[in-house]
């Protein structure tokens, strides 16, 4: 941290050398201490086998082998506050170990990022939680919809994204906490974490293709 301090000069090398007040060294000393904190707490933790982590926000204790996870958290999706709190609560989920819970936010997310996208380009379409049609009606609306034009590994990319969708609708459907079913299939953290990661990625695939194509628009306003 102190070394990431370019208005420095020259850079400090330890905290001492910090004598001038501002909100930027203020927070290089803050993050110092708590790094030495945690460091402090970890030691008095690890007779108990146990580790604590600092995770988006979050502090949690762990097992001191288990390893921390690591997700996803791109601007473009955090843009979108109803999907930032979504996001952040399965977050949260994901360190309590409330893996169903997991399952129904990354579908959430998906959903709620083709509603947002089918609104901007007023396209009309019944908001009934079919989100097979939204995407369908997405992929229309941005052009994604492979046709013999396209490259062949994108055809293939643009049919990998529709089958991990389906995947995860499929086990929102089965395993999620809106649903009491007897067909429950247990989730492990791995696939709850794979599951979560993929939803925000897709998002933001689609999010950015949707930038493209009205950057794309802009520039033959333009040009005409």
């Amino acid at each position: 941290m102190i070394d990431g301090n370019i208005n420095a000069k020259p850079k400090y090398t330890k905290v001492e050398e910090i004598v001038e007040e501002s909100e930027q060294n203020n927070k290089v000393i803050a993050n110092i201490l708590r790094t030495d904190l945690i460091n402090r707490i970890n030691l008095e933790l690890s007779v108990s086998d146990k580790k604590l982590i600092v995770l988006n926000d979050k502090i949690a204790i762990i097992d001191s082998k288990a390893t921390q996870k690591v997700l996803v958290d791109p601007a473009e999706i955090m843009n979108i506050g109803y999907v930032k709190k979504i996001l952040n609560n399965a977050k949260e989920d994901l360190l309590n170990n409330d893996l169903d819970s997991v399952v129904t936010k990354s579908r959430t997310i998906i959903e709620t990022v083709f509603i947002v996208i089918l609104r901007k380009h007023q396209i009309d379409f019944k908001e009934n939680g079919d989100i097979g049609h939204y995407r369908s009606l997405v992929n229309k609306t941005l052009g994604m919809k492979p046709d013999n034009r396209w490259d062949k590994n994108v055809s293939s990319l643009i049919s990998g994204l529709n089958k991990i969708v389906d995947s995860i609708t499929t086990m929102r459907n089965i395993n999620s906490d809106s649903h009491g079913s007897s067909n429950r299939v247990k989730i492990n953290e791995a696939e709850a974490e794979l599951i979560l990661n993929s939803a925000v990625n897709i998002s933001v695939y689609y999010l950015r293709v949707d930038g493209r194509k009205e950057k794309n628009s802009v520039n033959i306003t333009k040009t005409s």
